[in-house]
Parts: structure tokens; C-alpha cells; sequence
């Protein structure tokens, strides 16, 4: 059988994807995902969650967050937003003035409450570094003036290929649409370019190809 990572994005997934997703080698999802495991499969090995902005603080107020099935299963937490990252990469709200408010300053973040809530749930809870931040703003080429940030699944999806060399990565429930503080094109066409990285629909022939590869 084809060894794989599954990296669950929050988009609309196939009626065979619950199955395939737990039978990953490892299962990786993020934020508050919308489905059940009817649809998305049961296993959780790492949850990432965004730490920046307000919408991390709003879901802890928020019972059906936490008792999401897919948070209360993680046996991991990332948070992918370092603060050194925050304070040099995210827009200022003198910046944001100059885009026309087009977007919410995100340079609140979560990080120290999401350590001590989601530890006493008895999670690992792991930071990822700023120089990750750094590497995901070049991979888009993105400058630290742009009023756009790599979205959460991005970030997620390079520590992916970083900490599992040896697996190709299956991604599912991607639709590459929503925030406009996201380059969703530029973020797409990166990921289609990795050998390790299997689109959503797309066979496993790749997979087996860039294992052997």
C-alpha cells in the first residue's frame, strides 16, 4: 500500500476521502474544520491552528470548537505563527490604512493563552520558528510590505514537506478560495510544482512515482 501523510485542508471533500485520510501514515488538519467523520475520517495526529488574529480567541469562547471531535482527537497542536514572524511579516494598521482597509491588522496573536488552554488538555503544543515564516513569504514571493500573508494551509503544508521527507503528501478538501489576505493563485501553483505534493483528484500514480523518485 502506498505510504502517505494526509494534510485535510477545511474545503469540501469526496465520498471516499474519510476512508483514505485514515489510512494515512499520519493526519494532518487545521482550525475548526466543518465536517464530521462521516466525511473527513477520524484520526487527528496534528492540528494546526492559526495563532494570529482574533479568530483563534473568538473559537475558545465558542463551545462547539472546543468540543470539536477533530480538536479534542489531536494528540498535537502547531501553532505556525511565530511572534517575531507576526511583528515583522503581518500588515500594521498604518499600513492597512495606505491598502484602504481591505484587511483587519492581524498583529494580535493567541500564542501564550493557546500554549496554556490547549495544555492542560494534555497536548503537545509546538511553535513553529519565524525562519519558516521567512521561507514561506519567499516561496510566494512576497514582500513584507504586501498586504497579503501565506494562509495557515501553506504554512502548514511547508512544515509538512520539511518533517516527513520520505512521504509524498495527499492533500484534501484544498479549493485555494477565500480570504483576500491570501495569494491563493501564487500559493496553488507553488504546491503543484512540488514532487512530493499530491493535488486533490489527483491519482496515486504521482505519489508511487515521486517515492520511487
Amino acid at each position: 500500500m502506498q505510504r502517505y501523510v494526509a494534510i485535510v485542508g477545511n474545503g469540501p471533500l469526496g465520498d471516499r476521502d474519510g476512508r483514505e485520510i485514515d489510512e494515512a501514515d499520519f493526519v494532518m488538519r487545521f482550525n475548526f474544520p466543518p465536517y464530521g467523520p462521516a466525511q473527513g475520517g477520524s484520526r487527528t495526529d496534528m492540528m494546526v491552528l492559526v495563532n494570529s488574529g482574533k479568530l483563534l480567541g473568538l473559537w475558545f469562547g465558542d463551545p462547539a470548537f472546543v468540543s470539536n471531535v477533530y480538536i479534542r482527537g489531536a494528540r498535537r497542536v502547531i501553532l505556525p505563527w511565530h511572534p517575531d514572524a507576526i511583528r515583522r511579516w503581518h500588515p500594521t494598521p498604518k499600513f492597512r490604512e495606505r491598502v484602504e482597509r481591505r484587511i483587519v491588522t492581524r498583529k494580535e496573536h493567541w500564542t501564550k493563552q493557546a500554549f496554556e488552554r490547549f495544555g492542560r488538555m494534555g497536548k503537545e503544543v509546538s511553535l513553529l520558528p519565524a525562519s519558516l515564516a521567512s521561507q514561506c513569504f519567499e516561496d510566494l514571493q512576497l514582500a513584507a510590505t504586501d498586504w497579503r500573508i501565506p494562509s495557515t494551509g501553506f504554512v502548514g503544508i511547508r512544515h509538512a514537506l520539511h518533517s516527513f521527507p520520505d512521504h509524498p503528501l495527499r492533500l484534501f478538501g484544498f479549493t485555494w478560495e477565500g480570504w483576500e489576505g491570501h495569494d491563493w493563485a501564487a500559493e496553488r501553483t507553488w504546491l503543484a510544482r512540488q514532487e512530493r505534493v499530491w493535488m486533490p483528484g489527483e491519482g496515486s500514480g504521482r505519489g508511487e512515482a515521486a517515492v520511487r523518485g
